[in-house]
């Protein structure tokens, strides 16, 4: 597909983060299953343990094995971690099961070619681990009658999208099913509301895989277009990306990933489309409605909303978040925004509703516009919740009577460590600042805040905010001197700064781009 050397690399990053989150556990110890010899591991003819904290097994010495019996991979406490850094396949029937102390990093592919079974166990004895797909991870089942169990869960195999469809369907929206390789939706034609309608309360699991060239086109006002139409506060998505997306129509709740989240996302890749031409509503590049939480995840996609009456909410990666214990946190959006007029628009996100909604470790790059009258920022268009160690890059332009500001358009809650070098601009009777359009906060809401007053075009240092002179907590840098070292207030061990990163200004230590 046309999309798809660029989009690998987009997946790459959005993989990255997932396991940089868990790199302080790796470095405490893991067995690495790779091409290098077998060193500081005891197998029998079923299970291979580690006697060393870097414990490495051979991937060929493991895929022999494979060939005679089931294998247990179970570096106990000495290791805790496994890492596949090489790619393995066996065509038996026999079962893999990597048994992790901690956690499981698949960095390349594991095939299953027969009728073989995997079986992957991640805190067994410890806590706070996941498994994780990086760069070039993924698990594949040629035969969806295989086996595969994740903490305990047994998944249903499917192969394709019409399968997973008539499988929730059937089973009322409970189930965990997993994606067994990938596959490209093209073969669906165009679907003419949510591919999944029914209320999702189980688990997908997309092991790394994409779904591709998924079309939608919904003329349906008072609906929900995207892969999935709503999950609930137990269902999960992870570990998919959408590619080559394409959603369109009048929908005023439209995304790629799903339409209203309450449950969990993790791990999520986009790329492609999703535009409306509704009046009101939300439309995002992953959801268009965050009520739970999303984790690990970007889109490259370009979102587009039509011309707002007052309540139209548009993200790079989500449209609103709402209700209060919402939270977005290790992700970032690298498309376009666009909205024509009357409503909030931001890189990341459209609009947080609640006090309670929060945003960490994110950034936007993402370009963000509106033809007329709105409340655009570079990061969030409307924020009520906290936000704490983000950035914005992204150039941010409205219209007459609009407020615009370089991090956020209207501002009601605490913001810290944070910044944005974005220029911004407006017509006529608007408020524009280098960070904050409008703030509404009290007195000390703000802390180590910053502008680039180079790139945004507010080179005056009074004008952090667009409503109020000298904001308190929003300072003025140079270009120059957010290089010469992380600004004040930022920490360490969030925050670094390097040459080739980021164009040597400030970048996250758990997101290291753009």
């Amino acid at each position: 597909m046309s999309t798809g050397i660029s989009f690998q690399f987009i997946r790459s990053v959005c993989r990255l983060t997932s396991l940089l989150a868990v790199l302080p556990t790796l470095a405490l110890g893991a067995m690495t299953i790779s091409k290098k010899p077998t060193k500081n591991v005891t197998c029998t003819a079923t299970v291979c343990s580690a006697t060393s904290k870097k414990a490495v097994l051979n991937a060929k010495q493991l895929m022999q094995l494979l060939k005679k019996n089931d294998v247990a991979i179970v570096p106990g406490s000495v290791a805790e971690s496994i890492v596949v850094d090489r790619a393995l396949h066996w065509t038996s029937a026999h079962r893999l099961t990597l048994d992790a102390f901690s956690l499981i990093a698949i960095n390349q592919p594991i095939v299953i070619e027969g009728t073989g079974a995997l079986t992957l166990t991640t805190n067994d004895g410890g806590s706070g681990g996941d498994y994780s797909f990086g760069a070039n991870g993924n698990v594949q089942f040629l035969d969806t009658a295989s086996g595969l169990t994740i903490n305990g869960t047994t998944f249903t195999l499917v192969a394709d999208l019409p399968t997973l469809i008539a499988d929730i369907t059937s089973a009322h929206g409970s189930g965990a099913y997993a994606l067994a390789r990938s596959y490209d939706a093209s073969a669906d034609g165009t679907y003419s509301h949510a591919a999944i309608l029914t209320s999702f309360a189980g688990i997908f699991e997309g092991l790394g895989n994409a779904v591709e060239n998924l079309d939608i086109n919904d003329p349906a006002t008072s609906s929900n277009a995207a892969l999935f139409s709503v999950t609930t506060a137990s269902g999960v998505l992870r570990d998919v990306s959408l590619a080559n997306i394409s959603v369109a129509g009048a929908a005023n709740t439209m995304a790629a990933l799903v339409g209203v989240s309450n449950g969990a996302i993790k791990n999520i890749a986009v790329s492609g489309q999703v535009q409306s031409a509704a009046v009101s509503g939300d439309i995002g590049g992953i959801a268009a409605v965050l009520e739970g939480t999303m984790a690990s995840s970007s889109s490259t996609a370009s979102v587009q909303g039509g011309v707002g009456m007052g309540n139209l909410f548009v993200g790079g990666l989500v449209g609103e978040m709402f209700g209060g214990h919402a939270m977005l946190s290790r992700s970032f959006a690298a498309g376009t925004v666009l909205i024509d007029m009357g409503g909030y628009a931001g890189g990341l996100v459209g609009g947080s509703e609640d006090s309670g909604d929060s945003i960490q470790q994110c950034y936007a790059t993402a370009q963000v516009t509106a033809g007329g009258t709105a409340e655009l920022g570079g990061l969030v268009g409307l924020n009520h919740g906290p936000i704490t160690e983000t950035f914005a890059i992204g150039a941010v332009t409205a219209g007459n009577g609009s407020d615009v500001g370089g991090l956020i358009g209207e501002n009601h809650s605490t913001i810290n460590q944070s910044y944005s070098i974005g220029s911004v601009s407006a017509g006529l009777h608007s408020f524009v600042g280098g960070l904050i359009g409008t703030d509404n906060t009290t007195l000390g809401s703000l802390s180590d805040t910053y502008w680039d007053t180079d790139t945004s075009g507010i080179g005056d240092l009074t004008k952090g905010a667009g409503n109020r002179k000298d904001d308190q907590g929003i300072t003025g840098l140079t270009t120059a001197q957010l290089q010469s070292g992380l600004p004040a207030g930022f920490d360490p061990l969030v925050w670094n700064e390097a040459a080739n990163i980021n164009g040597g200004l400030p970048y996250l230590l758990a997101l290291p781009g753009p």
